[in-house]
């Protein structure tokens, strides 16, 4: 099982994501919300996952969608709403801090993927109900969600070795980290990128400027001859005197 760390907030009554919102449609208290209590919640939400899932794969009674699929289904909503209300603050108002959990967590996120993925006795559940569905009597929801977790578990490495499940482990784990700083370089060089338009634009329009229309943004290079602009290419004389005479004129 994966190894999450002590909580960091010994105050988690204050906590506001350790409780289910009482708003409509359970919509996170955002103006309740620090980011001191993203780590402690989601830390929080991987220890109560795995103490959930534990008895449905130590089950003794044979396995059935109710005790298997719909018991596992019912398991990790702390971790769900933490980490939702995370993601998606993180995705459109981030800050240094929130980068600093994101790259803190993703190797833990990882690892306790892993530990549910990976557990043998629970995978053999799911396999077992699986190889039975067309006597269970499912209707097309619960088939598809059967069949989901069971496709869920064999493309998270269910069927491999310990060996490869060990091996498995350590490259998911760095994936993690490189994917998470990865995105959050993106992200710093597409944030720097509007001022360095910015600055490139003011630089551009004090030396050079469209001989036909000189109070407009050309974006090529008369002066170096290498303006993209048909109308900005040099111009005979008769046609640059009779350019000017109709400005003068109007």
């Amino acid at each position: 099982m994966a190894q999450t760390s002590p909580v960091q907030n010994p105050d988690m009554a204050d906590n506001p994501l350790l409780t289910e919102s009482l708003l409509p449609y359970h919509v996170p208290a955002f103006d309740k919300i620090k980011d001191e209590h993203f780590a402690p919640a989601i830390e929080e939400g991987m220890r109560q996952q795995l103490k959930e899932v534990e008895p449905v794969a130590n089950n003794s009674e044979k396995p059935t969608f109710d005790n298997t699929i719909v018991a596992l289904e019912r398991t990790g909503r702390l971790l769900d709403r933490a980490e939702r209300t995370f993601e998606n603050l993180n995705a459109c108002n981030t800050n240094p801090e929130m980068q600093k959990i994101e790259k803190e967590m993703a190797p833990k996120l990882s690892a306790h993927r892993d530990a549910i993925h990976l557990n043998g006795k629970l995978f053999a559940r799911i396999q077992e109900v699986y190889d039975n569905r067309d006597n269970l009597g499912l209707d097309s929801e619960s088939a598809y969600l059967l069949e989901r977790y069971y496709k869920d578990f064999v493309r998270a490495g269910a069927k491999l070795s310990d060996v490869d499940k060990e091996k498995l482990k350590k490259i998911n784990a760095e994936l993690a980290t490189l994917q998470t700083q990865f995105e959050q370089d993106v992200l710093k060089e597409k944030n720097a990128l509007p001022r360095l338009q910015k600055r490139s634009t003011r630089k551009e329009n004090s030396s050079f400027k469209c001989r036909i229309r000189p109070d407009s943004h050309c974006l090529g290079r008369y002066k170096t001859g290498s303006c993209a602009n048909a109308s900005c290419k040099p111009l005979s004389p008769a046609i640059a005197t009779a350019a000017s005479s109709t400005r003068a004129t109007s």
